[in-house]
């Protein structure tokens, strides 16, 4: 299997998700149990490396993320349409590896269990924050039944056109619904990742909710 350009040479790419040893028999279970209520993935949009998203590093000084990397999208994506799958280590809530991972994001609160893409990942975990970039996020993540691999998982999706407007009705997403050719593709990390990364007594700019985070994205 071809890595994708740009994926670093030191990281292992995942194309399956990844169980820590740690999850008990009953998360498991829970992973692998589908719900109607969730969007269902088909195999054919999870062919790995992805083609409709791109590794880029980022040069320009003013980017938050300068020095780093981005995801950019290689072709136009349509609102509310699904980009990849959130890969990484499925672990429970107490596994100390974790902790202030930049990378660790929840796939079911309740039962207690987060990925963590710090060590090993796929595309997904270059996806940034829009804070410092854009005006407001294009992109979210959704909990979603991957049909090719049988379980929960999270995913980066775009923003459906609702939710690219501000409060005046305006666009926020600095152009078009979607997003275009070329345009890095912006989540919110929400209030949970800032809240672990900001001086006492300071807040993150336009914080409007909590993304559904462990204390990171």
């Amino acid at each position: 299997m071809s890595l994708p350009k740009g994926w670093p040479p030191h990281l292992p790419y995942l194309t399956t998700p990844c169980h820590s040893k740690l999850l008990t028999k009953d998360q498991i279970s829970s992973l692998k149990t589908n719900s109607p209520d969730l969007p269902q993935i088909p195999a054919s949009a999870t062919q790995a490396p992805y083609t409709s998203i791109k590794i880029t590093p980022i040069t320009d000084p003013s980017h938050p993320a300068n020095g780093q990397s981005g995801l950019l999208a290689t072709r136009a994506l349509k609102p509310g349409s699904f980009v990849l799958l959130y890969l990484g280590n499925a672990h429970p809530e107490s596994d100390p590896s974790a902790r202030d991972s930049d990378y660790d994001i929840w796939i079911d609160r309740d039962i207690g269990v987060a990925v963590d893409a710090d060590r090993l990942g796929n595309e997904a975990r270059f996806v940034n924050d829009y804070r410092g970039i854009k005006g407001r996020p294009n992109a979210e993540f959704r909990e979603v039944w991957s049909m090719r691999h049988g379980e929960r998982c999270m995913a980066v999706f775009v923003l459906p056109e609702s939710k690219r407007r501000d409060k005046g009705g305006k666009s926020g997403g600095g152009g078009s619904a979607g997003i275009a050719k070329g345009e890095e593709i912006l989540v919110s990390y929400g209030k949970g990742f800032w809240g672990h990364r900001l001086p006492d007594g300071a807040t993150a700019p336009d914080v409007e909710s909590e993304a559904d985070v462990p204390g990171t994205h």
